[in-house]
C-alpha cells in the first residue's frame, strides 16, 4: 500500500533522503504540512535534526519559516536552544528568519540561546540583527536570563553588544 504523498515526505525527512525531499516538495506537497498525527510541522523535523541543507530547500519551497509551534516558538528560537553552533539557526537566518520574534512569553531566540548558554548562538544571532535589549514578558533581558543561569561568557558578550559584529569578540 502506497503512504499519502504527505506522509512520504516525513519518512524522506527522517530518512535523510534530500534527493526524495526534493522531488517531493518540487511536485507540489505542501512544505508546511504536519507531521502524521502530530502538531509538528515535517519542517520542525529539518530543523531538529539540524540539516541546514534541508531546511534551505524547504524555505525554496516555501515553508513558512515563521510558523509557531504549539507553545508559540519559532523554528528558530527551538534552533536557538537546541545546541550550540547549530547548523538549522544558522540556516533559518540565511532564508531569512526574524532573530527578535517572540514567542507567546516575549522569549526572542536571543533569550533562548542565552538561557542555555549557547556563545556561538549568541553571537550568530547578534551578527544578524537581535535585539539584546529585547524584554519578556516580565521585563528579563536575554543578558539577564544568561546572568540567571550562571553564562558568565554569554552575559558578557551581550554587555559588548555595542561593538560592532566584526569585531572579534562577536564574530561567528
Amino acid at each position: 500500500m502506497n503512504l499519502p504523498i504527505e506522509m512520504q515526505l516525513e519518512d524522506a525527512v527522517e530518512a535523510g533522503d534530500m534527493e526524495r525531499v526534493e522531488t517531493l516538495l518540487r511536485d507540489g506537497v505542501d512544505p508546511d504540512v504536519l507531521c502524521h498525527g502530530l502538531e509538528t510541522s515535517v519542517l520542525e523535523l529539518v530543523v531538529a535534526r539540524e540539516d541546514a541543507e534541508m531546511v534551505g530547500l524547504f524555505a525554496r519551497a516555501g515553508a513558512d519559516v515563521e510558523r509557531p509551534d504549539s507553545e508559540g516558538r519559532t523554528l528558530l528560537s527551538r534552533a536557538a536552544s537546541s545546541r550550540d553552533q547549530s547548523g538549522s539557526l544558522l540556516a533559518l537566518l540565511r532564508v531569512g528568519a526574524d532573530p527578535n520574534a517572540p514567542d507567546r512569553a516575549g522569549w526572542t531566540p536571543l533569550h533562548w540561546a542565552a538561557v542555555h548558554g549557547y556563545q556561538a548562538n549568541v553571537k550568530a544571532l547578534l551578527a544578524n540583527g537581535a535585539n539584546p535589549d529585547a524584554k519578556d514578558g516580565h521585563g528579563s533581558t536575554p543578558q539577564a536570563a544568561a546572568e540567571r543561569n550562571r553564562h558568565w561568557g554569554v552575559a558578557q558578550t551581550l554587555a559588548h553588544r555595542d561593538r560592532h559584529p566584526d569585531h572579534p569578540d562577536l564574530a561567528q
